[in-house]
């Protein structure tokens, strides 16, 4: 069997801050048939040239002069001449030396799978580990796969899939019309799963970053809830929805996704909130209430998120001082489930 190719894809936008950490991890694999694709576009920052300054044949940078939404300049990659096999990388994530060498040792053995993966470290901004992805399946299939997403059991991003370039192409890529291509990535790599199965290497292989500045975190709230809604749409006509309790799954999923990242939006405001962050936050307040009367989908406004606006009213510092409790009683809780004795817990 010939050695496959490889292209690693990386789309960007203003990625000065990690671009040359995110470039050097992609040209420090092991196996070397490969190919490195910039797609930047528009960037106001140094992007651009940091690029450029890597003395590599295997980087091409593709730019255009125009800032478009990540939507679109994800599209690009379909118009793309590519390697036999793709990969897409986060531009301010890694890829550890042996990823595509472990990619190429999976296709040996599965060769009929129509999608790879490793497993992962979840990174900070320092590139320092904050905890390992949660353990995934040698095997799955689709329904395999979105079903443990849809019960939390699975950690997945953009970042770390490996598969042939004609069948990306085959099913339009990441779909575009996704906001924010929310949940795109999910629907993505379910369509590929469905071609034949999915695989995965037990071998740590990359890191995704995760930080709070990250599109996935600070995105407005009624565009989560657009995404979520037409993420639930869009599996309404596959086969994932033929049985009952993906449904419910998928349903919990949305609402409880939804949800945590209105409670951290508000606790985050009630430590740093300014009266420009809370004006923002009530404006998106008012359109995520009108997003979900004109399409209704899924409770956007539960109980833990009134009481945490009624809690950030109260006369400082009782806010932050309540917060403080609020997550002390959380690692109480956490650190019991896992069997740590109370009174170690109340030392520390």
């Amino acid at each position: 069997m010939p050695e496959p190719g490889f292209s690693i894809v990386i789309p960007t936008r203003n990625g000065e801050r990690y671009i040359a950490e995110t470039l050097r991890s992609a040209l420090d694999q092991t196996y070397d048939r490969f190919t490195i694709l910039v797609l930047e576009s528009g960037s106001e920052d140094q992007t651009r040239e940091i690029v450029r300054s890597f003395d590599s044949d295997r980087i091409k940078l593709l730019s255009v002069p125009e800032a478009l939404g990540i939507e679109e300049n994800w599209a690009r990659i379909l118009g793309l001449e590519l390697d036999e096999y793709m990969t897409i990388l986060g531009h301010d994530d890694i890829l550890y030396p042996s990823f595509l060498q472990t990619i190429v040792d999976l296709i040996g053995k599965y060769p009929d799978a129509s999608l790879y993966q490793t497993h992962f470290n979840l990174i900070d901004s320092a590139s320092d580990i904050l905890r390992p992805c949660k353990p995934i399946p040698l095997i799955q299939s689709a329904d395999e796969f979105l079903l443990q997403r849809h019960h939390f059991a699975l950690d997945s991003f953009a970042t770390g899939y490996a598969m042939r370039s004609a069948d990306y192409k085959a099913i339009g890529g990441l779909p575009a019309y996704m906001p924010k291509l929310i949940g795109s990535d999910d629907l993505a790599w379910y369509m590929l799963a469905i071609l034949s199965y999915k695989v995965c290497s037990p071998q740590v292989c990359f890191g995704y970053r995760y930080h709070p500045t990250s599109t996935s975190y600070s995105i407005d709230m009624h565009t989560v809830y657009r995404a979520y809604r037409m993420y639930s749409l869009s599996l309404e006509n596959t086969p994932y929805f033929n049985k009952a309790d993906h449904r419910v799954a998928a349903d919990r999923y949305f609402q409880k996704s939804l949800n945590g990242r209105h409670h951290r939006l508000l606790v985050d405001l009630i430590r740093d909130g300014t009266p420009e962050l809370w004006h923002r936050y009530e404006q998106d307040k008012r359109e995520l209430l009108r997003e979900a009367a004109e399409h209704p989908a899924f409770s956007v406004y539960d109980p833990l998120a009134k009481l945490l606006e009624q809690v950030a009213r109260l006369p400082k510092p009782l806010p932050k001082g309540v917060i403080q409790v609020v997550e002390w009683v959380g690692a109480v809780t956490w650190s019991l489930r896992k069997g740590r004795a109370l009174r170690d817990i109340m030392r520390r």
